[in-house]
């Protein structure tokens, strides 16, 4: 099943380890791939991830579901633990990754991959999201054009 991303990149540093992510991350962006087929109905084919990095499930007879999932990603919790994860636990190279196509969530700021975000940056998610977004969220159509009307982010 394919799934409709949206990143939720921090605002502040007041995210606490054990917090509650959804009171702490209020303010999203569109993923920039849009949506990732990770979600499956076990069978007896044999099942291909690697490929896609864990993105794109790929097997013989695979058929797609006509409706997203929503998939909240938080690819970092603050400035400090984005470095950590990045630089010291994945020894990130970003040019290597730019390479690959994968973490583009990262390079993409590429002066500072760890920085935290400004809320009227991004968009506000409130309990109007699903009514609001109902078809960008089944079918990821229209996220592109939301894209372009954030804010770039500074490259």
């Amino acid at each position: 099943m394919d799934s409709t991303r949206l990143e939720f990149p921090p605002i502040d540093e007041s995210f606490l380890p054990g917090g509650d992510f959804r009171s702490n991350f209020r303010f999203w962006e569109p993923g920039r791939s849009g949506f990732q087929r990770k979600i499956w109905k076990k069978t007896q084919a044999s099942v291909n991830l690697t490929d896609s990095g864990g993105h794109n499930v790929s097997f013989h007879g695979r058929r797609l579901y006509p409706f997203h999932f929503l998939l909240r990603h938080y690819p970092y919790r603050s400035s400090q633990q984005a470095s950590r994860k990045l630089f010291e636990d994945r020894k990130m190279d970003l040019d290597a990754f730019r390479a690959t196509g994968w973490g583009s969530h990262y390079y993409r700021h590429r002066r500072d991959p760890t920085r935290i975000r400004r809320p009227e940056d991004l968009c506000d998610f409130s309990s109007s999201f699903y009514d609001d977004f109902l078809i960008e969220r089944l079918s990821a159509i229209g996220f592109r054009e939301l894209r372009h009307r954030l804010p770039s982010p500074v490259q």
